[in-house]
């Protein structure tokens, strides 16, 4: 009779160890099957690349195709560490598509001596300078990069960046028009549907002569060419109009 109950519990202990293996298996097979289904969502909307599904997620709350664009600008340029300039301008610009734009542009520069000129002449001395005046151009632009940020969790900022390609003149002291060649990158915060802040720097390149202002007795000859590289850096208040 002991013998049996022995048996009895030998066989209830083993089929319930069996259930309780048999679990992980079950739920391996249930964790494939989820994972599954993950890969075909991100399969179905991220992977196919469907333009149509994608501006889905986009989700662009301001547009700028197909829209005029009237700013005004101001910033600092370097390009000679005796000189200081400020500048104020005006941008007209017009956008394509949502990437692509095209922009007329010009700023009046303000020269003055820094403070490094100004200790050079306190000893008697003189540097030779190419002063700019202004700077009239077009350049394209292409936006690769839109988003949004949250400022502080209280607010949700959208802006795009944009790379700035282009041609145009410079008149300096000495040059009535000197082809410069810019290139830059900028980002540009929405406000509104119709105000915007740009922030932009642009490296420019021209050639430009230069005359002598140091040696008394050569004031005013030329020297030569020389090949100047400036630096803008530019704040703009921008409005734009058009048909969403």
């Amino acid at each position: 009779m002991f013998k049996n109950w022995q048996l009895v519990c030998f066989t209830l202990v083993t089929a319930y160890s069996s259930s309780v293996l048999a679990q992980p298996a079950e739920s391996s097979s249930s964790g494939d099957a989820e994972y599954l289904e993950v890969e075909k969502v991100k399969e179905k909307y991220w992977a196919q690349g469907e333009e149509s599904q994608l501006g889905v997620v986009q989700n662009r709350l301001y547009t700028k195709r197909h829209k005029f664009q009237l700013g005004v600008l101001g910033g600092r340029s370097m390009n000679d560490p005796f000189l200081s300039n400020s500048l104020l301008g005006v941008n007209a610009s017009y956008n394509f598509t949502e990437f692509w734009g095209l922009s007329l542009l010009g700023w009046k520069y303000s020269v003055k001596p820094s403070n490094a000129l100004k200790t050079l002449r306190a000893g008697g001395k003189e540097a030779n300078t190419i002063q700019a005046q202004n700077y009239i151009g077009a350049e394209g632009t292409g936006s690769f990069l839109y988003g949004k940020l949250s400022l502080l969790g209280s607010a949700i900022i959208y802006y795009d960046m944009h790379f700035l390609g282009g041609m145009g003149v410079t008149k300096t002291e000495n040059d009535s028009a000197s082809p410069t060649v810019s290139m830059g990158v900028g980002q540009r915060f929405f406000l509104t549907k119709m105000l915007s802040l740009r922030m932009d720097y642009r490296a420019q390149t021209f050639v430009a002569t230069e005359k002598e202002k140091e040696i008394t007795a050569r004031l005013g000859e030329v020297n030569g060419k020389i090949r100047h590289w400036n630096h803008v850096i530019a704040m703009e208040i921008n409005l734009m109009f058009g048909v969403d």
